[in-house]
Order: C-alpha cells, then sequence, then structure tokens
C-alpha cells in the first residue's frame, strides 16, 4: 500500500473513531527496504525510524526466529 494511502486510511480511522494518530510518537521499520526509501516514507508521515530488533509494547520483534534467551526478560 502506498504511503499516501496509508496516511489517509490512518485519517479516515481518526474520523470515525475520534481518536488521533500522533505519528510523532509512531516510528516505522523496514524488512528488506533501502534506507534512502526508509527515510523518505518517515518524512511523508512525519514519524521515527527504528530498527530491527526492537520491542513493541514490552515484546521483543525481530526479523527472524526469537532465541529462547530473548523472552528471558518477560519471564517472571
Amino acid at each position: 500500500m502506498p504511503v499516501r494511502e496509508f496516511e489517509f486510511v490512518c485519517r479516515c480511522f481518526e474520523l470515525v473513531s475520534g481518536l488521533k494518530v500522533n505519528f510523532l510518537k509512531s516510528s516505522i521499520a523496514g524488512i528488506h527496504v533501502e534506507d534512502r526509501v526508509l527515510s523518505r516514507l518517515a518524512s511523508i508521515l512525519a514519524c521515527d525510524i527504528k530498527q530491527f530488533p526492537m520491542l513493541h509494547l514490552g515484546l521483543p520483534l525481530h526479523v527472524s526466529r526469537l532465541r529462547k534467551s530473548d523472552w528471558e526478560p518477560l519471564v517472571v
């Protein structure tokens, strides 16, 4: 989906839900995406760029299968 269409869908979501997508608090990450393309997308959406591995809502995200050690911080 082109980035402008994604932005449009987010704006439609805002109108329907009454919630607001804050792109300044959002980030974008790419898998097999050139850095220049990712930079361009981030500048259009006015968001940050993140690299894998990363945490999302406290859960580890990685482009490949997570190892057992990646989950250890979550095990109580």
